[in-house]
């Protein structure tokens, strides 16, 4: 008001000088001997000039006088300065500063239904971790999920963070129509601002006043997901839906800030911390729910539909597949119940899967340490990978291709099925018990993963069936690209790969064979020792290479050996040793395959 008013006064000024200007024109050069003329023209000059000084004086006080003296005169009240925002930024409301300490409803105790006893009290060492709280519909004849989501956050970080990253990965253009659309953001329930970037796929909430070190705050999303037609870890496909990183998912704050890598289909371009998940789920009463954590309660609503709850403590998701043609048997293994989910006529297939699993825990849990969840899901559906079967983990959650449960077909062969199952159940101690920068890391869950489902089959088939899936899973597939000129070191970012044979070959096969090398020169009782130790050290953490060689340094007895161990790393890990394949690695299996 103060700039308009100081507008108005200059023009005005101008007017009367330009006019004041003309009257002395006319004063001097008019008809002298008009005295009248004369005497108006004078005293106009005069009053314009009088005129004139007045607004020069009243412009002086409006641009100069104090801000509580000009209001005072004018009997106005004065208005505090403010900074100027851009003109497309809403109005911020106030935050207190600093941001209060929210209160987290039943705190840890809800969470502990979903973990073994001996292992709820991890969840009160946990250094204040996410809690998300999903409130969402299933609208499912159009493929679409709604609702809210509430993120109670700590800043565990030594600085301050003045925005906040999430992830939305169904906006990633390989989901072609699949859609994560946000609606309205609040920060401690003012409204936010927030923008997208990297094709949609980062989201950025701005916050309106730093967030210190220990403090907490309370953000709420609405959102709506449209679910792509396809045949994916998110995708609907024959009335099967799988809803796999689905939601907005808080993006890792580390030493490099927050992490917006780019969302490649190759491997798993994922990266998030353990956190405690509750989630409401409303959807049509005769659909079949597969989720991460337990069901803790059940609600039957009108129209015919029902809302489940799940709890999940000390996860690095919220998975889903759901649908009206899924069926479901169980057993136990300690105190876990696994399920296998498995589609119609696929009975066999699915009590094979089960057993596979059930027996894979039974071995990880004696040769690693016991899975810490009271849970574990197995689940068939239709899921491809460039075209080809596979698996996919999640938190207390593996997905595995139907044609895994076929009774003969070229994916049954080499004991395939029991492979792929063996594998993914191993990623529930490495992923999602002990995680790891998937993108930056892959080889840190991948390659533990293949070698865990090796020492699986030698548990159930001894020596010779875990020399043939070394074989065909990891010393072929890495000679062959080593061989071809591929060889990389194991330590390489899934964003330095070009394609799935290459990325598979170093990071699987290569990475697998490294840990069978290690195991060789440490002997079993030491590399055995190395992965409880690890294993139970890093639980709910996030590690990086460092972390797995001083472990693996610690665990050596003799300087002969700590060298031999230290060059191990250095060539494989971090260089390329390029053995190509040879006529007694292919003579050697077919030997094994008799």
């Amino acid at each position: 008001m103060r700039l308009l008013f100081f507008v108005l006064l200059s023009v005005l000024l101008i007017v009367l000088i330009i006019l004041g200007f003309v009257a002395f024109r006319v004063l001097r050069n008019g008809d002298k001997s008009s005295s009248r003329r004369q005497g108006y023209a004078m005293l106009g000059c005069f009053t314009l000039t009088a005129v004139a000084a007045c607004l020069i004086a009243a412009l002086g006080a409006c641009c100069w006088l104090p801000a509580r003296v000009l209001p005072s005169i004018l009997g106005t009240q004065a208005q505090p300065r403010t900074t100027p925002q851009p003109i497309h930024a809403p109005a911020q409301t106030p935050v207190p500063e600093p941001p209060p300490i929210i209160s987290y409803p039943g705190d840890t105790e809800r969470f502990a239904v979903s973990m073994i006893p001996e292992e709820r009290p991890a969840l009160e060492r946990l250094d204040d971790p996410p809690r998300y709280t999903l409130d969402v519909s299933v609208l499912w004849d159009q493929a679409m999920v709604a609702g809210q989501e509430r993120l109670l956050l700590t800043n565990n970080e030594a600085v301050p963070l003045d925005e906040i990253v999430f992830r939305l990965f169904p906006n990633a253009p390989y989901y072609q129509e699949g859609n994560l659309e946000i609606g309205v953001v609040e920060a401690n329930g003012h409204s936010a601002q927030f923008e997208l970037s990297r094709e949609d796929t980062v989201l950025t909430v701005t916050l309106p006043a730093p967030l210190p070190p220990e403090a907490r705050i309370d953000l709420t999303l609405g959102f709506t997901v449209t679910v792509p037609s396809r045949p994916d870890r998110f995708g609907v496909h024959q009335n099967v839906m799988a809803l796999g990183h689905w939601y907005p998912e808080l993006s890792v704050y580390d030493d490099e800030g927050w992490h917006t890598d780019p969302y490649v289909p190759l491997g798993d371009a994922f990266y998030s911390e353990a956190s405690l998940f509750t989630l409401n789920l409303t959807l049509p009463e005769d659909v079949t729910v597969a989720a991460t954590g337990v069901e803790t309660a059940r609600r039957a609503n009108r129209a015919g539909s029902l809302t489940l709850t799940y709890q999940g403590g000390a996860v690095r998701d919220m998975t889903v597949v759901m649908g009206p043609v899924l069926e479901a048997i169980s057993t136990t293994v300690g105190q876990t119940t696994v399920n296998s989910f498995y589609l119609p006529n696929d009975r066999v297939g699915g009590q094979q899967a089960l057993d596979v699993a059930a027996g894979s825990v039974q071995t990880y849990n004696e040769l690693f340490g016991p899975y810490p969840y009271t849970d574990l899901d197995v689940v068939e559906g239709y899921f491809l990978i460039d075209g080809s079967p596979g698996g996919m983990e999640f938190s207390g959650l593996v997905l595995i291709s139907s044609e895994f449960y076929a009774s003969e077909g070229p994916f049954t062969m080499l004991d395939m099925p029991a492979m792929v199952v063996a594998h993914e159940v191993a990623h529930q101690w490495w992923y999602a018990v002990i995680g790891d920068d998937q993108v930056d890391d892959p080889w840190l869950d991948e390659a533990f993963a293949v070698y865990s489902s090796i020492l699986y089959f030698e548990a159930k088939q001894g020596r010779k069936g875990a020399q043939v899936q070394l074989l065909e899973n990891c010393t072929l597939p890495y000679r062959l690209v080593a061989w071809a000129g591929g060889d990389r070191p194991i330590a390489t970012s899934l964003l330095d790969f070009g394609d799935a044979l290459t990325y598979s070959a170093i990071v699987y096969g290569k990475g697998g064979l490294f840990l069978h090398r290690l195991r060789e020169t440490l002997g079993d009782e030491h590399f055995l020792g190395l992965l409880q130790s690890y294993y139970a050290q890093f639980k709910y953490r996030v590690v990086r290479p460092g972390d797995f060689h001083t472990v693996m340094m610690n665990a050596i007895d003799s300087a002969a050996q700590e060298k031999a161990v230290a060059k191990l790393y250095d060539d494989w890990v971090l260089g390329a040793t390029g053995e190509p394949v040879s006529l007694d690695d292919l003579r050697g299996l077919l030997d094994l395959l008799k």
